[in-house]
C-alpha cells in the first residue's frame, strides 16, 4: 500500500499589511517573520507609534526596516501585497471606513474584529455593504475573532459522534486583564454591582458571545427561531488588582462580565452559553468547556492556552484560505477547519 502523499507546503502570501500594531498586532508580525513571508507594511493611527521600525516595536532581535506609518501617509495600491492583518476594534459600524479603504485598494482583509466573525448576526445592513465592497473589488473578508478551532470546529466534531442530540452547551473563562485599560473598562473591571446594573439596562447592542454560539448552531446546521441573552456581574470574593487599570478592585466590586445566551432551534435543540470575561483570580487558567447532550453525552475542555496568542495564530493560518476564497465576506465556519501553515 502506497505511503500517504506529504501535504503541500502553503503558498507564500505576496504580502502582509499589518493594520494596527498594538497587542495581536504585534504578535502576528512575530509570526509572519517566523514564516518567512513579507511583510509589506505596517498602519496605525497617529500617535507615538508613527515612525518607529515594526520589527523593533513587536520584539524581534533585529529591525525589519518597515516603519510604523498613519493611515493617510501610504497609498496601499504601490505595495505589492495582497492580505491585511486587522486589529483595531471590536465594531462593523467603527471599523467600515478602515473596511472599505482596505478592500477598495484591493487588499483580502482578515480582522479579528469579534462582529466580523459573523457580521450578519451583529448588523446585517453593514454586512450587505462590506460583502458589496469586497465582490466589487474581487477580494475577501473574513473575521477571525472567534477562535473557531474550539468553539465551530471542535462541537461539530463531537456531534458527529453522537446517534441523537438534545442540547449542546458552552462554557468560557477568559483573562480580560491580559487584553488592556480599555477591554477591562468594556467588562465592567472596577465598577460596583449597582454601575454594571446601570450600564446593562442602557444595553450596548449583541454581545460577541451572542455572535458567537449563534455562529457555532448555525456551523451546526441548525435553525434558529429564538435568543435571549443576559449579563451578569462577576464579583471579587477578595480584593485582587487588575494591572491594566492599575488599581485594586475591593471585595463584593466587579472583576468582570458573565454572557449567558439561549438559543432555540426549529430542531428542538436548544443551545445555551455562559461565558466570563473577567480577571482571573491566582491559580486560575483561561478555559473552555464543551457539553453535547444526547444518547451519549460528551464532555470536552480546552484549559492552558493563551488566547491572544491563538488569536494571532489563527490570523496567520487562515491567509491562504482567505486568499483562495471567493470575494465577498466569506465567515471563518466556510474555510473549513484551521491548519498549522507549514
Amino acid at each position: 500500500m502506497p505511503a500517504p502523499a506529504a501535504s503541500p507546503r502553503t503558498p507564500a502570501p505576496r504580502g502582509i499589511v499589518i493594520y494596527g500594531t498594538g497587542h495581536i498586532g504585534q504578535l502576528v508580525t512575530r509570526l509572519v517573520q517566523r514564516q518567512g513571508w513579507r511583510l509589506a507594511a505596517a498602519v496605525n493611527r497617529p500617535g507615538a507609534k508613527i515612525g518607529l521600525d515594526l520589527g523593533t516595536l513587536a520584539g524581534l532581535p533585529s529591525p525589519v526596516g518597515i516603519r510604523v506609518q498613519a493611515p493617510d501617509a501610504i497609498d496601499l495600491r504601490t505595495l505589492a501585497a495582497d492580505v491585511a492583518i486587522v486589529s483595531v476594534a471590536d465594531r462593523l459600524s467603527v471599523m467600515l471606513p478602515i473596511y472599505r479603504r482596505l478592500l477598495e485598494q484591493g487588499l483580502n482583509v482578515i480582522s479579528c474584529d469579534c462582529e466580523a466573525s459573523y457580521p450578519w448576526g451583529a448588523d446585517a445592513a453593514l454586512a450587505d455593504e462590506i460583502d458589496a465592497i469586497a465582490k466589487a473589488n474581487g477580494v475577501t473578508f473574513t473575521g477571525t475573532g472567534l477562535p473557531d478551532a474550539f468553539r465551530i470546529w471542535l462541537p461539530r466534531v463531537l456531534t458527529g459522534a453522537c446517534d441523537s442530540l438534545r442540547g449542546y452547551r458552552h462554557e468560557s473563562t477568559v483573562d480580560i486583564g491580559r487584553h488592556g485599560a480599555q477591554s477591562c473598562r468594556l467588562a465592567h473591571v472596577g465598577s460596583s454591582t449597582a454601575a454594571f446594573a446601570r450600564a446593562a439596562a442602557a444595553g450596548g447592542g449583541v454581545s460577541i458571545y451572542r455572535l458567537f454560539l449563534q455562529q457555532a448552531v448555525v456551523a451546526l446546521g441548525l435553525d434558529i427561531t429564538a435568543m435571549r441573552e443576559a449579563l451578569e456581574p462577576v464579583t471579587a470574593s477578595e480584593p485582587i488588582r487588575c494591572e491594566a487599570l492599575d488599581l485594586v478592585v475591593p471585595a463584593g466590586d466587579c472583576i468582570g462580565t458573565r454572557f449567558l445566551t439561549e438559543i432555540d432551534t426549529a430542531q428542538g435543540i436548544q443551545a445555551s452559553g455562559a461565558s466570563e470575561l473577567r480577571l482571573l483570580r491566582p491559580g486560575e487558567v483561561e478555559r473552555m468547556l464543551f457539553l453535547i447532550e444526547g444518547s451519549s453525552p460528551l464532555r470536552a475542555e480546552v484549559t492552558g492556552f493563551d488566547s491572544d496568542l491563538a488569536t494571532a495564530a489563527q490570523m496567520i493560518a487562515r491567509i491562504p484560505d482567505v486568499i483562495a476564497a471567493s470575494p465577498g465576506i466569506v465567515t471563518i465556519d466556510r474555510l473549513g477547519p484551521p491548519a498549522y501553515p507549514v
